[in-house]
């Protein structure tokens, strides 16, 4: 079997941190791992925080550098650095955390000066510190043989996906394992197909008779400071803040907030995300909101699965989604890992263009 490789993740603020990404980037390298962070992302029509979900999703681990900066950020108030911590624990990522090991020490130039990002920084730091066991550094130099020590000491401890050469796989080993998958898939598919043959015999009910349109709809999302439980950092528990929020949004609201990405199959967990947070919007509007902030801190808007259940049924219920399966780029012991995934119908794709399509303006004529 070949020497298996891991993508890691770097996440820090950018302008100040410069020559100590070079040489985290150099020292994961060196050590024939897989560097991902901002410098390398292509360019894409896709939103760049979605970019962002999608590099930490597909990485084995997220390597954390905090400086002297909060760094910019969302509307929330809550930088980008930051968020990419919050979703990585939330995609149990395993962390490690490098922290500056004297910040009041940093030049001014490479300081926030902004009492609200200060304030912001050290709760950040402290957040971290709590939940893991962290590296201090107070140079680029010294950065990297931490960065080169921790890695070298921690990943053969942890469990995680990685790559190989496509030539190190034992193939007949692999080929037969292909073979009981495909029997698999060819018996499921059958079953699928006679399924589907019952379902388009049976009587229709009309949609009419479910909630949809305009109507309202009363749903849940969690707001949640995450806790470790490990110093492997590989298992998440909610922590004892964690709060259930409903919030009430239209079901065309719903629908055209994700319609866009169900062209082609999205991921059912990246969806169930992108709902919460449209949730979270809508309370945020609602004349109950209080900002989760004075109560816990920072916090992550995670969805809850009592939601997508519901969300998933009621569009597969209007005839607008289907749900489907898609293969991940990633692999386990060389097979394609599949995960659940949704898309639109042909009468979901028909309301969809009818929204957002331009249209000829009869005035012109």
């Amino acid at each position: 079997m070949s020497e298996v490789r891991y993508q890691v993740f770097i996440s820090s603020t950018y302008s100040d941190l410069k020559d100590e990404r070079v040489e985290v980037h150099d020292a994961i390298l060196a050590m024939k791992h897989f560097p991902a962070g901002m410098e390398m992302f292509p360019a894409s029509h896709l939103a760049a925080w979605n970019i962002i979900e999608r590099v930490i999703i597909d990485s084995d681990f997220y390597l954390l550098i905090i400086g002297g900066r909060y760094g910019s950020t969302a509307e929330d108030g809550v930088s980008y650095t930051e968020r990419e911590y919050d979703f990585a624990i939330a995609q149990n990522k395993p962390v490690f955390a490098f922290l500056h090991k004297s910040p009041d020490s940093i030049p001014i130039g490479r300081s926030e000066k902004d009492k609200t990002a200060r304030d912001r920084l050290s709760i950040f730091r402290e957040k971290v510190e709590r939940h893991h066991h962290c590296n201090y550094w107070s140079n680029a130099a010294e950065l990297k043989v931490k960065v080169i020590t921790s890695l070298a000491t921690e990943i053969p401890n942890i469990s995680a996906i990685g790559w190989v050469r496509a030539d190190g796989i034992d193939n007949k080993a692999l080929m037969q394992r292909l073979v009981v998958l495909q029997e698999r898939y060819d018996r499921l598919e059958a079953e699928r197909d006679e399924l589907k043959r019952q379902l388009d015999a049976s009587p229709k009910e009309p949609t009419e008779q479910y909630v949809h349109g305009e109507e309202y709809v009363e749903l849940t999302f969690s707001i949640s400071a995450p806790a470790m439980t490990s110093i492997d950092l590989d298992k998440i528990d909610p922590d004892p803040t964690d709060r259930i929020v409903a919030a009430t949004v239209t079901l065309d609201d719903l629908f055209f907030n994700i319609a866009k990405d169900l062209v082609f199959p999205r991921a059912e967990s990246l969806i169930a995300y992108d709902i919460a947070k449209l949730l979270f919007e809508s309370h945020r509007n609602s004349g109950d909101y209080k900002d989760p902030a004075d109560d816990i801190g920072p916090y992550v808007i995670c969805p809850t699965e009592e939601t997508t259940q519901d969300v998933r049924i009621q569009f597969i219920a209007l005839g607008l989604i289907e749900c489907t399966q898609i293969t991940h780029p990633r692999t386990i012991n060389g097979v394609p890992e599949v995960i659940d995934a949704w898309k639109l119908t042909t009468a979901g794709t028909n309301k969809m263009i009818h929204r957002f399509a331009l249209k000829i303006d009869d005035s012109d004529d």
